[in-house]
């Protein structure tokens, strides 16, 4: 043999080892994926068989939900990729579905001992049927576990609805929904709460009549805005209506309007309590101050005054304030003019009138220039009638932001009370 032919051979050997090779990890292979297949198949038809012999227990060997809770249960652990690749979960549907219509049913969810009904059943199917780690939110298909919510648990609760008082029973539906919520996927949740909770609500204001109710609307419906939220928005501006209307004959001194409004503080945004009061309140209070009776022998009490005045931590000092100042010190300088200047007119009775104005002016609103300026006009009156002169004439001639004397016109309240000793009295 030749150098060439040697080589040759050589070259061919090589070549036919490598195949040779190649095709023993080829076999192998093949052997293996023979196998892993033949052990598919045998877990398929283990899977099946399991199924198919779940699926014939009749009479009284038909199968309960814990039975069916052990087969899921059996089916995800011993049949991992099987029970994805085939979604097995599905069979929930046909399988438990039934019986989960049948056990709630049963259920009365407006019936306090009722509460916790089934709530830690579904609670174990989520826990059984939902993968949290492959679920794709991008499906429009129902998982199994949403299927037995909505048409296993979910007609019992739209039933209740139906007969659900939100102002006479308003807890135990709140209680139900809060129990419930956790449990629920999210688009089942917005779905109760709009389809089946706030139309019955609205249904309720819409008949809520403010002057005959005899229950407080914010007993039944503020409660609702731990689950509610933003979507009560809606149902709020009905409600600001009918409590403006019925607000048209209302007297500053029923107090019923404070304890109706004041648990709508936290509800309502500022800027719409605002707005509402100024529209509704203000303008009854600045009547119920222009048209109060001054005379202490007629009026003795002054219950207009400390109605007004209640609504202080409601009412801004700034508008409160602004009331105390157009409504009410004209009538109380042109009163207490007229009183020093009649014939027999008692100055400390007077002096004892002032000071007892000067002390139910609010302290929130004490400091305020213009309140500071009524009361020092006041007290300059007091002084120029002390010394015999009439003060009347001048009560409607001078405006409240100014001194009803030039020459007293430089004295400061607060001068004015340390400086006179006639007013040592009430100081």
């Amino acid at each position: 043999l030749t150098e060439e032919s040697i080589r040759r051979n050589d070259s061919q050997l090589k070549t036919i080892k490598d195949r040779t090779v190649a095709l023993e990890y080829d076999l192998k292979q093949a052997k293996e994926m023979l196998d892993s297949e033949e052990r598919a198949s045998e877990k398929i038809k283990e899977v099946y068989d399991l199924i198919e012999e779940f699926s014939k227990r009749k009479g009284g060997e038909a199968p309960s939900i814990n039975d069916c809770q052990e087969l899921f249960k059996k089916l995800r652990t011993d049949y991992k990729e099987e029970y994805h690749m085939f979604n097995i979960e599905a069979l929930a549907v046909p399988l438990v579905l039934p019986q989960i219509t049948d056990y709630f049913s049963k259920w009365r969810p407006l019936d306090p001992d009722h509460l916790i009904y089934g709530v830690d059943l579904m609670k174990e199917w989520r826990e059984i049927l939902v993968d949290t780690v492959n679920t794709s939110i991008f499906t429009d298909r129902l998982s199994a576990y949403d299927r037995l919510l909505w048409e296993g648990w979910l007609p019992a609760l739209r039933r209740a609805s139906l007969t659900w008082d939100p102002r006479d029973h308003m807890e135990p539906m709140l209680r139900v929904i809060e129990m419930w919520l956790p449990v629920l996927p999210e688009w089942m949740k917005e779905n109760i709460l709009e389809q089946v909770i706030i139309p019955r609500i609205d249904d309720r204001v819409s008949s809520w009549d403010p002057l005959t109710d005899s229950v407080p609307i914010h007993s039944w419906l503020v409660p609702w805005l731990t689950v509610l939220g933003d979507r009560l928005q809606p149902v709020l501006a009905p409600i600001r209506q009918k409590l403006a209307k019925a607000l048209r004959l209302w007297n500053p001194t029923d107090h019923s309007a404070m304890a109706i409004l004041k648990p709508w503080c936290g509800v309502w945004t500022p800027a719409t309590m605002s707005a509402f009061l100024a529209q509704n309140v203000v303008p009854k209070l600045e009547q119920c101050l222009d048209t109060m009776n001054l005379n202490p022998r007629e009026n003795k009490k002054y219950e207009e005054w400390y109605s007004c005045m209640s609504w202080m931590g409601m009412i801004s000092p700034d508008t409160m304030a602004s009331i105390v100042t157009k409504y009410f010190f004209p009538r109380w300088y042109a009163a207490l003019c007229q009183w020093l200047d009649s014939p027999r007119v008692i100055l400390n009775e007077v002096k004892m009138w002032y000071r007892e104005w000067d002390q139910r002016i609010p302290p929130q609103i004490r400091d305020y220039p213009t309140i500071k300026e009524n009361l020092r006009r006041g007290m300059v009156a007091l002084m120029e009638s002390s010394q015999g002169l009439r003060v009347s004439f001048r009560s409607s001639a001078t405006s409240p932001g100014r001194s009803c004397s030039t020459s007293s016109s430089t004295y400061s309240y607060e001068v004015l009370i340390h400086e006179f000793k006639f007013l040592s009295y009430f100081i």
